[in-house]
C-alpha cells in the first residue's frame, strides 16, 4: 500500500485524497515499523521506543505541511 500511494502521489493519478494519506501515516506506519523492528538488531542498531514515536510524530508534521501545500495549490 505505501508503494502504491506513493505512486499516486507521486504521479497525481487524480485527486489526493487527504484522509487516505492520514490513515496511511496513522495505520499503516506503525505496523511497518513493527515489522521493520526485529531487523534492526542485525544491523546492530534498536531504536527506543520514544525514538520510533518521536519519528512518527515528525512524519505527521511533514505529511500535514505537504498537505496544506497540496490544498494551496488546488485553490489556484
Amino acid at each position: 500500500m505505501i508503494i502504491a500511494q506513493r505512486n499516486v502521489i507521486v504521479h497525481e493519478y487524480g485527486e489526493i485524497k487527504q484522509d487516505r494519506i492520514w490513515a496511511l501515516a496513522e495505520n499503516r506506519i506503525p505496523e511497518l515499523v513493527e515489522l521493520i523492528k526485529p531487523l534492526l538488531p542485525s544491523l546492530g542498531y534498536l531504536p527506543t521506543e520514544k525514538e520510533l514515536k518521536d519519528e512518527l510524530e515528525r512524519e505527521k508534521r511533514m505529511l500535514e505541511t505537504e498537505f496544506k501545500l497540496l490544498k494551496s495549490k488546488g485553490k489556484k
